[in-house]
């Protein structure tokens, strides 16, 4: 039975929408967010050395959308302490005090989704959750994803990633 992660991760997002309403509990999504990095067919697409940060999506649970969309789950695995360190500085300087406390000792890599508008050539980040996991695939922090969309720049991971899904639109 083939299981499309993504349902898991906008579900998730649906609820995170609503946590300040009602201070849900996030740790009920933890099960399905280690599912989702046990069961997922992760492909590297993309790899920076100098960063030491890998790139993998989910061959198996690649979703085309109505809407010529394709919705897709990235693995970004952390290599070195140099892409920790940016990662950080990158949430401190969007999420301000909101980013205090997040746990980066342990961290080794996160998971979100994506959404490529094949047609225009753009990646939509959805409002949601970007998960942080340990070596030991426990979730260490859920991060608040704000929606936003930016166009495809050649040369890029985002470009690459595509070419990949994008070529297999049906």
């Amino acid at each position: 039975m083939r299981i499309h992660y993504f349902l898991t991760i906008s579900i998730t997002a649906l609820v995170m929408t609503s946590v300040q309403a009602q201070r849900v509990d996030l740790k009920q999504f933890e099960e399905s967010a280690r599912l989702l990095n046990q069961r997922a067919n992760w492909r590297l697409f993309s790899q920076d050395l100098n960063r030491g940060v890998e790139l993998y999506y989910d061959v198996d649970n690649i979703m085309h959308l109505e809407t010529g969309s394709v919705a897709v789950v990235v693995k970004r695995a952390y290599k070195m302490e140099k892409a920790i360190s940016e990662l950080k500085r990158q949430r401190n300087r969007t999420m301000g005090s909101a980013g205090e406390g997040l746990k980066y000792d342990e961290l080794a890599f996160s998971i979100e989704s994506f959404e490529i508008l094949c047609s225009m050539k753009k990646i939509r980040i959805p409002t949601g959750i970007t998960f942080d996991f340990d070596k030991q695939a426990n979730i260490l922090n859920y991060v608040p994803t704000h929606g936003f969309e930016f166009t495809i720049s050649p040369g890029t991971p985002g470009e690459k990633l595509y070419a990949l899904v994008c070529s297999q639109q049906k």
